[in-house]
């Protein structure tokens, strides 16, 4: 007969007070014992909550406090495991008993505790603790059946208890696994972490915050392009060891397996990202198809919408990821969230032009949204005609506004500095690129869209009101500044246009040997100088292809990958004649085309009415968000 079917856990008790406590210690060891059954787990549990005031009267013994401690203790997370381990035993004799047991220790636990709490506040952080200590999985094979108890518990705790959120929320922080460890316990804990948002909407800002602070900590460190070059630098050493004596061979060995270690670490980093990126965007999934399911329907409560994820992700986005300089993929997880709905794209998208907007935000913030803007209307398919022209109008607007405050503020023999004017010549450069993809439906916009935004369908009409001359002109010269991949791709497609004189053969040359001018960041945020030269903070675009192999399945339907110019469609004939005459040119003529463009020489000035679409008024600052916000309606 089992030790607890003869001992009373009241009786216990009485007999601590009077300085016996063999009894108490007895049923204190059967509970960390792992042989004790579900029906003895279950047995404690009932008993135990019978009792609990008088265990909470007499915490002080401390016989009774280690009872307590018990209760709370490690020994929790093996009878759940020994529950799973009875299942599968049972099952293959076909009953259904397991089931019923399951279910009547979790719900037995899960009061005993709820009315420990309620007896005292000071029971809040251990049960937490204890909830947060849980949701680490074991073992690989653990799934998410063996987390019920711990789910139901935490959901039950937070709703009776709304300051128990936080305290959980910080736990479940501090248990988060180290990227060091296992890739399975890494995705179950993530797994579970986001499971106990679903029905606890106070947990999922601490869950989403935690979760995008460790994701993003995984994405600074992997260098995927660093292991290509490293897998080519494996073949150098091989070929160069094929020239030296034996007496460095073994020094090349060690290289060689010092260079494998560096590639494997990349490796299991990378598909450590890979499965939480994974979980993160199933778990998205799950939102919003439960709330699509549920729409309609009265008798149902969703805990967590769609919008309000969203809007989570939104904060994410403005604390931790804008401000993480050249993080990969992190960025896909609001990426994917916005083209699951068109409206969440525009919302991100109108976000991203206000915070360019903001003078009052740094200007490394600011540079930051432009090459957001660029890349993510760049990639993202969900975006409407008019949302594309929307946003280019408002890049183009804002650049001849900033041009025309420099010329009002500036004689004409002072030239502008890249370190003062970085962030106009980013804009330049998110323009170029937007300009790189969408060349296409900005040169030709629909009828539809060009009658509700009132713009001419004429080939090319809204590109000339763009007076790119005067962008790419004095006194900024931009393209001589930004980035040398850009600048070109920019003038392949604008050179069919007929809108820019083309970039002369020898200054196309000067470009890809100016290496010195690529973009670098420095700490103070300020322009670096490389070889005396003087350039800009470096300038990515976010939204690069996506290369992890498992959760890519969730944004390649969205993603538009680049097509270079007359790959996708046939170029216009009048505009291929165009390119063909000039390319006949001789180099002389291109030069000096290229230098009536770019001279320093004033050039009339903006008119703010120029740009239809957008109803440019003086009051840019004001006026151009809310056109870009009706136009996006």
């Amino acid at each position: 007969m089992s030790v607890l079917r003869e001992i009373n856990i009241r009786k216990a008790l009485d007999e601590n007070d009077r300085g016996h406590p063999e009894s108490l210690n007895r049923l204190i060891y059967s509970m960390n014992d792992s042989s004790t059954s579900a029906a003895d787990c279950t047995k404690i549990f009932v008993l135990s909550c019978d009792c609990a005031a008088e265990i909470h009267s007499k915490k002080k013994s401390r016989v009774c406090q280690q009872f307590i401690d018990a209760l709370f203790g490690q020994s929790c997370k093996r009878w759940m495991c020994k529950l799973q381990k009875e299942k599968i035993i049972e099952n293959t004799n076909g009953t259904n008993e397991t089931t019923k047991k399951t279910n009547d220790v979790g719900l037995a636990y899960s009061e005993l505790v709820l009315t420990l709490v309620s007896l005292d506040a000071s029971y809040v952080n251990v049960a937490c603790r204890m909830i947060a200590s849980c949701l680490v999985p074991e073992s690989p094979t653990q799934t998410e059946e063996d987390f019920e108890l711990v789910y139901i518990l935490s959901t039950k705790l937070c709703r009776l208890f709304p300051t128990s959120v936080e305290v959980l929320g910080t736990h479940v922080r501090s248990f988060f696994p180290h990227h060091s460890t296992f890739s399975w316990k890494l995705q179950m804990y993530l797994k579970n972490c986001l499971r106990i948002t679903q029905n606890n909407l106070g947990l999922l800002s601490f869950v989403m915050e935690t979760a995008v602070t460790r994701i993003i900590s995984l994405d600074v460190e992997i260098k995927l392009d660093q292991f290509e070059e490293s897998q080519q630098d494996s073949v150098i050493f091989e070929l160069e060891e094929t020239h030296i004596d034996n007496s460095s061979s073994d020094h090349f060995s060690a290289m060689r397996a010092a260079l494998k270690r560096q590639q494997q670490e990349i490796v299991e980093l990378a598909s450590k990202l890979d499965l939480m990126m994974l979980e993160m965007f199933i778990f998205f999934e799950r939102i919003i198809v439960e709330s699509s399911n549920q729409k309609g329907k009265k008798d149902e409560k969703i805990i967590i919408s769609p919008k309000v994820l969203f809007e989570e992700l939104m904060l994410q986005f403005d604390r931790i990821i804008c401000k993480t300089h050249r993080s990969k993929y992190t960025q896909f997880l609001i990426f994917y969230f916005c083209c699951r709905d068109v409206e969440f794209a525009r919302t991100f998208l109108i976000h991203l032009h206000e915070g360019l907007e903001d003078k009052s935000n740094h200007h490394i913030h600011r540079m930051t949204m432009a090459s957001y803007i660029a890349s993510f209307v760049a990639r993202c398919k969900v975006l409407k005609e008019q949302d594309v022209i929307a946003s280019f109008s408002h890049l183009v607007g804002w650049l001849h506004q900033y041009l025309a405050e420099f010329k009002a503020t500036h004689t004409e023999d002072i030239f502008p500095t890249l370190e003062v004017n970085a962030i106009y010549y980013s804009v330049c450069q998110a323009m170029m690129y937007f300009m790189c993809y969408h060349h296409e439906l900005l040169a030709n916009p629909s009828v539809e869209v060009a009658k509700e935004i009132s713009i001419s369908t004429e080939h090319c009409a809204y590109l000339k009101e763009c007076h790119f001359e005067e962008l790419l002109g004095a006194p900024f010269h931009p393209m001589q500044v930004c980035l040398v991949d850009v600048v070109e791709e920019f003038q392949q497609v604008m050179n069919p246009l007929g809108l820019i004189p083309p970039l002369p053969s020898s200054f196309s040359n000067t470009l890809k040997n100016a290496q010195s001018l690529r973009f670098q960041l420095q700490g103070d945020g300020s322009a670096a100088r490389v070889n005396g030269t003087e350039s800009l903070v470096e300038v990515y675009f976010p939204f690069d292809p996506y290369l992890l192999k498992n959760s890519s399945r969730f944004i390649t339907p969205y993603f538009r990958e680049w097509v270079r110019p007359g790959q996708e469609s046939e170029v216009d004939v009048e505009s291929e004649q165009g390119e063909t005459s000039s390319s006949s040119e001789e180099d002389e003529d291109e030069e000096q085309n290229f230098r009536d463009m770019t001279s320093p020489t004033p050039s009339p000035s903006f008119s703010p009415m120029a740009l239809s679409p957008m109803g440019i008024s003086p009051d840019f600052t004001s006026d151009i968000l809310k056109h870009l916000k009706k136009t996006m309606k």
